[in-house]
């Protein structure tokens, strides 16, 4: 028996952890010309503006980006942009939340997620960037407590293992 549960636990070789993070990259690459391209036919589409925005926010926290781009202009000018042309697309909010909380501003971060949940308190996505922030701000309890709420909202959400 303990042959077999040895076999379960073992590291993911190499080369498939590899072929993981190559079609992660792919697939941002992906994400980022189709947001690109929907900025192309409306510059306005606020949706696409927040995914956008979000995909720098990912090529900023996983190092994938260029080293000559603007994030802050990329990721908070475009979020704001959403946020103005759509007051409540939630997903501009989450974005704008995440890279204020990793870029050392969870004060920031906390404002933009109380916005956001003021306009849909039950929406979990915000959850994540204010547990973060308030876990950087040495608010334990109020952390824990958002995780839980987040858990109990959508407790088969696929950004659960986020706040566990």
């Amino acid at each position: 028996m303990s042959g077999l549960l040895a076999a379960q636990v073992r590291p993911a070789p190499l080369h498939f952890l590899q072929d993981v993070a190559v079609a992660h990259i792919r697939a941002r690459q992906f994400q980022s010309g189709f947001f690109e391209r929907a900025l192309q036919i409306d510059p306005n589409d606020a949706l696409a503006l927040a995914g956008s925005a979000e995909t720098y926010v990912n090529d900023y926290l996983y190092g994938w980006g260029d080293p000559g781009t603007d994030y802050e202009a990329k990721v908070l000018g475009q979020a704001n942009r959403a946020i103005v042309l759509s007051p409540e697309n939630i997903p501009a909010y989450y974005t704008k939340a995440m890279y204020l909380s990793e870029t050392g501003r969870p004060g920031q971060a906390l404002d933009v997620t109380d916005v956001g949940l003021a306009i849909n308190p039950n929406d979990v996505l915000l959850y994540m960037p204010r547990a973060s922030a308030e876990n950087a701000l040495g608010r334990f309890e109020q952390a824990r407590t958002d995780a839980e709420r987040a858990m109990w909202l959508s407790p088969r959400d696929f950004l659960s293992p986020h706040f566990s």
